[in-house]
């Protein structure tokens, strides 16, 4: 395999010429037109320089071994490989010559022929180029020179370096090393044994039937009570807020008032939907929902409702609660201090949990509550109107 067996696949003269014309013409307005321009001036001057006599070997190129380092055979079944075994040694293949203007996406096919069928893998022996580098789960390059060590030949840098290195040592023969890749074995499974005798049992025992098919299939286990009621929460929030346009990115999204889209990603629905359940089963014993609701409202920037689209909640006594201080609400309800001090600050001036009853969510976010410190806020604020700490 030589050098002129490449060329004869590549543009001829008058290819060349023609190419070498049009990069001379008058350049289109189209950016497609010009990027279409300069690949073909590349290429015309990239099959010029290929047909110019090497500077190796009288003109012939670099002489190229490629070697096979192929892997461990496969093992017979029911065998195992020592630990210490050693790979097989290097093999040899038929020497070839390539122009040292060759590039590397050309350059790997010729290996690759020369030492097809050497190796011992059953797979076959692929790679890809991506950004510049070479990627494969089967092979891996190397190069050397004499007596040099073996070097990674695995990206366009690592050619380039490789070519700088023999130019500088005219007629020095390049060694190129293919090493399979060790595969994962997979492991059988085992079949059952046709011969084993089966147990018998009475006619009529399907209590035994029943006890077999159950050691023979998985476990599967019923949802709890909890589990469901989460499902249909997360199940109401996915219809409720599946984006219907068409050019948004997230499946689930919540609308704001300007028509911004928040996305809503599954694992948000499914921390809300637990959420809900949670503040469902505090407020079972006073307040009555169901899923007939919407959870949120349908336009809004927030995850909370509002005090106006609320709906009202109905405590066992109609009397109106205690007043209470900031510091008797946080010791009463657990709020955090940031809280407090933010509703406690001057430009707020809230003295105790009756003021929040008049405060829209909005006007808390706007003193700087994240969502769940809102919720935790509008969370106290229930239990206190029902006098459940």
């Amino acid at each position: 395999m030589y050098l002129d067996d490449y060329d004869d696949e590549g543009l001829d003269e008058d290819q060349i010429d023609y190419y070498m014309d049009a990069t001379q013409r008058e350049g289109s307005l189209e950016p497609e037109d010009d990027e279409r321009r300069k690949e073909i001036e590349e290429e015309a001057k990239y099959q010029a320089r290929l047909a110019e006599d090497s500077i190796h070997n009288d003109g012939q190129g670099i002489c190229v071994v490629a070697h096979m380092q192929a892997t461990f055979p496969p093992l017979e079944p029911g065998k195992k490989r020592r630990k210490n075994a050693k790979k097989p040694r290097q093999v040899a293949a038929e020497v070839f010559s390539a122009h040292e203007a060759l590039h590397l996406e050309d350059s790997l096919p010729l290996v690759l022929t020369a030492v097809e069928g050497m190796g011992n893998l059953t797979v076959p022996l692929k790679y890809t180029i991506v950004a510049g580098c070479v990627r494969s789960n089967t092979i891996k390059f190397s190069w050397s020179m004499k007596t040099q060590t073996d070097l990674p030949l695995m990206s366009f840098s690592a050619w380039e370096d490789c070519i700088r290195q023999l130019n500088s040592k005219v007629n020095t023969d390049l060694k190129i090393i293919v090493e399979e890749l060790e595969q994962q074995e997979a492991t059988p499974t085992p079949e059952p044994d046709a011969t084993q005798p089966t147990q018998s049992r009475p006619d009529g025992d399907t209590d035994g039937e029943d006890n077999v098919h159950a050691k023979q299939c998985k476990k599967t286990h019923e949802k709890s009570a909890e589990k469901k009621v989460i499902d249909d929460y997360v199940g109401k929030l996915m219809t409720d807020y599946k984006c219907k346009d068409e050019k948004c990115a997230s499946e689930h999204c919540l609308v704001a008032e300007d028509g911004t889209h928040i996305p809503l990603p599954i694992k948000a629905l499914w921390i809300i939907g637990h959420l809900l359940w949670l503040w469902e089963r505090r407020m079972s014993h006073d307040v009555t929902r169901t899923l007939t609701r919407p959870l949120f409202p349908p336009s809004t920037s927030t995850f909370l409702e509002s005090d106006a689209t609320r709906a009202p909640l109905q405590p066992h006594n109609q009397a109106s609660p205690p007043k209470q201080t900031l510091s008797e609400w946080q010791e009463n309800f657990g709020l955090d201090n940031i809280i407090i001090n933010t509703l406690n600050l001057k430009e707020n001036r809230i003295t105790g949990s009756h003021g929040l009853k008049y405060v829209s969510d909005d006007e808390l976010k706007e003193m700087g509550l994240v969502i769940g410190q809102r919720a935790d806020v509008r969370d106290a604020q229930e239990r206190w109107s029902l006098g459940v700490k």
